[in-house]
């Protein structure tokens, strides 16, 4: 499906991946962990190999809790999100969200977009039934994102990363399902 970002008016798309998108997708994911002190990883955490990430990438489309999608700005991906199904028997009804925008990026309406898609499979997956995230304390936008589509703070992970010499907070968000 194509969507217009109304306020750049710059056309993405957003898709299921495959595994010839496996490469651009490990750039991707070590440029935007660069970018932002944001996300949970920096870009030396990054230690996948290509073939590693072919097989999360088949895993995340083919799982039956689990489901990933990019939007993409002529052919270069913009942003990622995902829902990690937790494997085990008795948390299995719990899925892991995560959503990150190219810098370069934010503010066209991509993050909401991806949001939207993945809430949308969300709601088609009758095995999750509570959707968990993650997020720095200080990142506002994002929070006030999650918050607008139903989540809430579930909880407080003092001390829980540490960038640019200081410690910083996590807040644990949850949204329940119908």
């Amino acid at each position: 499906m194509q969507y217009i970002s109304e306020s750049q008016k710059m056309p993405f798309i957003i898709r299921v991946p495959v595994i010839t998108d496996a490469a651009r997708a490990l750039a991707y994911i070590r440029d935007v962990c660069g970018e932002t002190e944001f996300l949970n990883l920096s870009p030396e955490d990054i230690k996948f190999s290509l073939k590693e990430e072919k097989e999360y990438l088949e895993k995340m489309t083919t799982g039956s809790n689990s489901m990933l999608f990019i939007a993409e700005i002529k052919g270069e991906i913009a942003g990622i999100v995902s829902i990690n199904g937790v494997q085990t028997i008795r948390r299995r009804h719990i899925g892991i969200l995560g959503l990150s925008v190219k810098k370069e990026c934010w503010n066209r309406g991509i993050g909401t977009a991806l949001l939207e898609k993945i809430l949308g499979w969300v709601k088609e997956n009758t095995l999750l039934k509570k959707i968990m995230l993650h997020v720095h304390e200080k990142n506002d936008r994002a929070i006030r994102l999650y918050r607008k589509y139903g989540f809430i703070q579930e909880g407080l992970l003092r001390m829980d990363r540490y960038t640019g010499g200081e410690y910083h907070n996590t807040i644990v968000m949850g949204l329940m399902l119908d």
